[in-house]
């Protein structure tokens, strides 16, 4: 459906199922990643100074926007699910893991999690273990933005520039947060992460970049854009870093539109664990 290839990782877990009906594949408890090529090309990163949807608080953080020039580069198609990650690690960290019988939670008890929704708690730490242990990486964050704008342009989210659109294609925290029980624009209804997949994805196929949980890069943290130093090819960030800080991109079930944008950066140490901070792995070409 999206004219790119998709491949299975076959050490990760089975072959998903594939639907002839819509071109998509459809994760299961046992399934393993999906890669999909993402093209190389030129693209804006960051955020343009006077960017009135970036908040003033952020500008340092995402202004100006710089020319980068990527190398074609593998991104999983999904979040790294629960099973996923038990099938690599023997454990299941996540805050929020499927209930057994009779078990009951505060939160959303109304709200059914599944081994296909994130995995989330890990930190970042644990997660370069685990790519590691799979032969594969953390996406830089040049490639995680450039992989989430899809080549849609300087728009805040892929879906565009309408706030209204978003609840298509991400789960936020919205006025659900504000409101249990309530929908709207602001929202998808949703208090908890949902199985990876659900919404609608990217025009490169990819599910999740806005909201569901956050996603760790590869990259030490570069607090200013315009301090940051990027590698042509993969866009590695060369420095100057804050030692032991990293970057999550995305936003996750809670974060608000504004976290969830393209260009936005939320920085956290790398022993950090949170419910909201998962993760997707990425990989070069050999």
């Amino acid at each position: 459906t999206t004219g790119l290839w998709e491949f299975w990782h076959v050490e990760s877990g089975e072959r998903p199922t594939y639907d002839e009906g819509d071109g998509e594949w459809r994760p299961a408890e046992a399934s393993g990643l999906v890669f999909v090529l993402i093209p190389g090309g030129e693209f804006a990163m960051g955020a343009a100074a006077g960017d009135l949807t970036v908040p003033a608080a952020a500008a340092e953080y995402e202004t100006p926007a710089r020319s980068v020039r990527l190398s074609p580069f593998l991104m999983s198609k999904f979040e790294v699910t629960q099973g996923q990650w038990i099938r690599a690690t023997g454990r299941n960290p996540s805050q929020y893991p499927p209930l057994r019988p009779g078990e009951a939670r505060n939160v959303a008890p109304e709200e059914i999690v599944g081994w296909t929704n994130p995995v989330e708690n890990v930190t970042w730490t644990d997660v370069a273990r685990v790519v590691r242990r799979w032969g594969v990486d953390l996406p830089t964050e040049a490639r995680w933005e450039a992989a989430c704008r899809a080549a849609g342009g300087d728009a805040p989210w892929h879906s565009g520039h309408r706030l209204e659109d978003l609840a298509a294609v991400a789960n936020f925290g919205g006025a659900e947060w504000e409101n249990p029980g309530s929908t709207g624009r602001r929202g998808d209804g949703r208090l908890l992460h949902a199985p990876v997949g659900t919404l609608q994805p990217n025009a490169f196929g990819l599910y999740d970049m806005h909201g569901n949980v956050a996603e760790w890069c590869a990259d030490d943290a570069v607090f200013k854009a315009a301090d940051a130093r990027l590698r042509a090819g993969d866009g590695r960030n060369l420095g100057p870093f804050k030692a032991g800080r990293r970057v999550a991109r995305g936003g996750g079930c809670r974060s608000n539109a504004s976290a969830c944008r393209a260009t936005a950066r939320a920085f956290g140490h790398e022993g950090l664990a949170t419910f909201d901070i998962g993760f997707r792995p990425a990989a070069d070409l050999h």
